[in-house]
């Protein structure tokens, strides 16, 4: 494949003729291209202006009154139907804003126990997850979740980024159309359970038992917990991989398997998760960021003669 300097977005599927951006301008000067439903919307609205303008309404006012009008109605014009960087006119996020506003179930979901987990289950759309880790969905969908680290970098040479692009294009060229693969970026606190436990496991392995080995153990199991695992927060990045049978989910974990065995340009690191890591993932995504409050400090036993626990 030819790597191309930059890359542009595709003209939605669902775009229409009125769609079609058209060119205002002369010798290079002029407004930015415009989609024809604008400018059509415009014409319309400054025909109405002006109807209005003639209305008994506002014909009884002087001239600067009807100044104020115009340019009102023209501020309100471009407000409502310019369209942002998706191509969506502002209008619709107005309605969509005024069916959050009047809709109580569009704002929040009640996740309490005698209340029917019909809402949440619409929003998050996974029914269960087994013990091999298949995330089973609502739609009657299933999928994987993997913890993923890419290759990309602003330090790459651009070999190195032309072997990345036809390597992630070699790898959607295999993959079966039915396959969707999702992309989730959550930043989360850092994850120090391993850390902790190696310090537990390196504590547990002394042959002594010294009051002053322990304060350090501890010492270094509170910097873990309440620093490093609170304080400081990095991106992670996760992908389900989402097929309609589990036998077009299988052969696309084969594909994936292949793709990281043989040159892992597409994906650098790529590691599967299981039923309390996938919960952990969606806790991090519909709950507040969770803590490393489960680590446990060493306790210190009192009684003269006894042993640490």
């Amino acid at each position: 494949m030819a790597v191309k300097q930059s890359y542009g977005i595709k003209t939605p599927m669902l775009s229409t003729a009125l769609d079609t951006e058209i060119t205002l301008q002369k010798n290079g000067v002029g407004l930015r291209p415009l989609p024809i439903k604008f400018v059509i919307i415009t014409v319309v609205s400054g025909c109405v202006c002006v109807g209005a303008v003639q209305s008994d309404l506002v014909a009884v006012g002087n001239i600067v009154q009807k100044f104020i009008f115009v340019c009102l109605w023209i501020a309100m014009t471009v407000l409502l139907f310019m369209t942002d960087k998706t191509k969506r006119m502002n209008l619709m996020s107005i309605i969509s804003l005024i069916s959050y506003l009047t809709v109580p179930s569009n704002r929040k979901i009640i996740t309490r126990r005698n209340v029917p987990a019909t809402p949440m289950l619409d929003m998050c759309n996974i029914k269960g997850i087994d013990d091999t880790g298949t995330i089973k969905f609502a739609d009657k969908h299933f999928g994987y979740m993997y913890r993923v680290t890419g290759t990309a970098s602003v330090l790459l040479f651009d070999e190195d980024k032309n072997n990345i692009i036809n390597a992630v294009d070699n790898f959607y060229r295999k993959i079966d159309p039915n396959v969707e693969l999702i992309f989730i970026s959550l930043k989360e606190s850092q994850k120090v359970y391993n850390q902790a436990a190696a310090v537990k496991t390196r504590y547990n392995r002394l042959n002594v038992s010294d009051p002053d080995l322990k304060d350090l153990c501890n010492n270094q199991l509170t910097m873990l917990r309440d620093v490093v695992g609170s304080k400081y927060q990095s991106i992670h990045q996760y992908m389900i991989v989402k097929a309609d049978s589990l036998e077009t989910l299988t052969a696309a974990k084969i594909t994936l398997q292949t793709e990281l065995d043989t040159s892992g340009l597409f994906i650098k690191r790529c590691i599967p998760l299981y039923g309390d890591e996938i919960l952990d993932v969606l806790s991090t995504s519909y709950t507040f960021n969770p803590y490393n409050d489960s680590i446990e400090v060493l306790t210190r036993n009192t009684k003269k003669g006894g042993d640490d626990k």
